[in-house]
């Protein structure tokens, strides 16, 4: 089994959301504590990120936004598509519109698509301020969503504030009235061990 082959499995069974997993190590007396962003494609090929993040960001969705009889939700998602270098992805998900107030109640469905690029945040221990991240000194690595943007949405028959910037904001935390909830910021993943298991074959960052 190359080294490739075991960097998708260790992707798809072992990392876990940022939140879930927080490093122990013990910072050394004589170092700093110090951050640097990498292009997380350093560390895997877009097809293994690909994989990765697919069932990771299966734990943000559902969605659901509800308020005075009008209902929105996004479920399904799937990431469709990783570029590399300079990581972006694009995540297409289903949207469902419903109005159950009044006589005129009605339902219709369509999809979204949501772009960004991707930045890793690597922590790392520092000695006489060295700034290159190796296995020995890795301490967490973070990826994160930087700038999202509702690139595409298709749905007949919806109400005209119903556009991509309502969606993204209610994504950020905005229309609390609705029960939105600030999802980007959760778009995070700790992806600690796939990075140690590139560090490990040698390399550096």
């Amino acid at each position: 089994m190359n080294a490739r082959h075991v960097l998708a499995i260790a992707c798809l069974l072992t990392i876990v959301p940022a939140w879930a997993q927080v490093s122990r190590a013990a910072v050394p007396a004589d170092s700093s504590v110090r951050n640097k962003l990498v292009d997380l494609c350093s560390i895997a090929g877009a097809d293994t990120l690909q994989a990765m993040l697919q069932t990771l960001i299966q734990k943000l969705f559902p969605i659901s936004i509800n308020n005075s009889g009008e209902h929105v939700e996004l479920s399904s998602p799937s990431i469709e598509q990783v570029s590399c270098p300079h990581m972006s992805i694009k995540v297409h998900a289903n949207v469902l519109y419903r109005q159950t107030r009044g006589l005129l109640q009605r339902q219709t469905g369509g999809s979204m698509v949501l772009a960004s690029p991707i930045s890793l945040d690597m922590k790392y221990f520092s000695v006489g301020g060295a700034t290159t991240v190796a296995a020995g000194n890795t301490i967490q690595a973070i990826a994160a969503v930087t700038d999202p943007q509702i690139t595409s949405l298709k749905i007949d028959d919806i109400p005209s504030w119903l556009e991509p910037s309502w969606i993204r904001e209610c994504l950020n935390g905005q229309h609390a009235d609705w029960g939105c909830r600030d999802v980007i910021r959760q778009m995070t993943f700790n992806v600690t061990q796939v990075a140690q298991l590139y560090l490990q074959q040698g390399s550096t960052l």
